[in-house]
């Protein structure tokens, strides 16, 4: 019974130590366990930190890369403002600024004579005020009211998007051309600011609502959507009236426009232009009875989403500058443009066989040019991308806006402000100088 109860303590005391080395194992075990997934949690944990880290790094670049390409454009646009200034800001007034004596003096000389579409617009106090016309032309010259609703937009858009300048006192041309020959004795006065300039000339050119306000109904998506291998290649493309000065029985095939279009009977393959009616009083009787005898004519104008179809188009000046230019260099196509004088601002970033292909006045290599774009197709895919970067950097996103704030605000830094009128009559904050030359204009208190 006794030798029993040892078995039986023994056996007990056995299995005690068993079941305490099973404990330790199973301890051990679940310690084991939990370390490695603690280890694991942490190293995913520190992996997607570390993850984040790098992207955040990444992300940071990125951002710093943009940035910095949005400060040089910005800088870019400011720079081209400040060229088309310089002449005033260099000898304008001995340096000392523009009067307001200088701008009524350019105003005045602009209805001399038959007259020089124009008007003046003046922000006081940062207020937009009602603009200076000429009252007799709004009868005598069609264009004229319409073209003040369209200036006045263009302000009042600035105005909405990133405000105006406290002064401004500013000469804008309703006429087509450029009329400030590049001399020293135009620069005593004050600058004009017109639709489009010449390399000739020191008219400003700023762009207006008219025509820039037309981008706002660019389908950008749809342009990147278009593939440039789904793209039409030649023809080139064009549609267009006699345009350029009056066309007559005897100077009608010197025009630009017949030149470009008569490329079509010879290179079809290559070109495919066709002449539009005339516009009233544009075109003799016979001279447009010879032309639809000898050219390619009718048909219907182009749109936007014929244009975006293609991958070569052609552009070609008026009885001015190319208006049509600004929406075609938003297509993504390749643009054969014929040679102009005139300059708009965003020239200063378009570089000949970078982002178009520049072509002679009369047309004369229009053919040979088009047969070399579709020989090299990836260097004209590499060209449509270079003008779509540029348009999207200099025209599009807003940047035309920008770019008429930053050309106004440059100049209002060059106008001497007249002093502003206390209501007892005495002025405030205006040197001798700006006294004297400060001209009729009361400013608001």
């Amino acid at each position: 019974m006794g030798r029993g109860l040892e078995q039986g303590g023994g056996l007990r005391a056995a299995a005690s130590s068993i079941r305490k080395q099973t404990f330790n194992r199973a301890t051990m075990q679940r310690v084991f366990f939990g370390l490695a997934i603690g280890g694991l949690c942490f190293l995913g944990v520190y992996t997607l930190q570390t993850l984040r880290n790098d992207m955040a790094i990444a992300c940071s670049d990125d951002l710093r890369a943009t940035r910095s390409m949005l400060d040089s454009d910005v800088v870019a646009l400011q720079t081209v403002a400040k060229r088309w200034l310089r002449p005033w800001e260099r000898f304008g007034s001995d340096g000392g600024g523009i009067t307001q004596d200088q701008v009524s003096k350019v105003f005045a000389f602009l209805q001399q004579g038959q007259g020089i579409g124009s008007l003046r617009i003046q922000v006081i106090h940062g207020v937009l005020q009602e603009p200076t016309v000429v009252k007799e032309w709004l009868k005598t010259k069609v264009y004229y009211p319409p073209r003040i609703q369209h200036w006045m937009a263009l302000f009042r858009h600035i105005e909405k998007m990133h405000g105006l300048p406290d002064f401004l006192d500013i000469i804008v041309c309703t006429e087509d051309q450029a009329f400030l020959p590049a001399s020293f004795e135009h620069i005593g006065g004050a600058p004009i600011f017109t639709y489009a300039s010449t390399l000739g000339h020191y008219d400003i050119p700023i762009p207006t609502m008219e025509y820039y306000g037309k981008l706002k109904d660019v389908d950008l998506e749809a342009v990147k959507a278009q593939k440039w291998e789904e793209r039409i290649g030649a023809p080139a493309i064009w549609r267009g009236s006699p345009t350029g000065g009056l066309y007559t029985r005897e100077n009608y095939q010197q025009k630009q426009r017949y030149q470009l279009v008569n490329t079509t009977k010879h290179y079809p393959d290559l070109v495919d232009a066709r002449m539009m009616p005339c516009a009233p009083g544009q075109c003799h009787d016979e001279a447009w009875a010879a032309m639809e005898r000898e050219l390619p004519t009718g048909g219907s104008q182009f749109k936007y989403p014929d244009y975006i179809k293609h991958k070569f188009l052609i552009d070609i000046d008026g009885n001015a500058w190319s208006s049509r230019f600004i929406l075609l260099l938003s297509t993504g196509c390749v643009i054969f443009k014929i040679e102009t004088p005139y300059v708009e601002y965003f020239n200063e970033f378009l570089v000949p066989y970078k982002h178009y292909i520049p072509v002679a006045s009369d047309s004369s290599d229009l053919p040979e040019k088009i047969q070399y774009a579709v020989d090299h197709d990836d260097e004209m895919r590499a060209m449509s991308e270079n003008l779509v970067s540029s348009f999207n950097r200099f025209i599009a996103n807003g940047r035309w806006e920008l770019y008429v704030k930053t050309l106004l605000t440059e100049y209002s830094r060059l106008l001497i402000k007249p002093p502003r009128i206390r209501p007892n009559g005495t002025r405030k904050g205006a040197t001798d100088k700006a006294v004297s030359e400060a001209g009729v204009l009361r400013w608001r208190t």
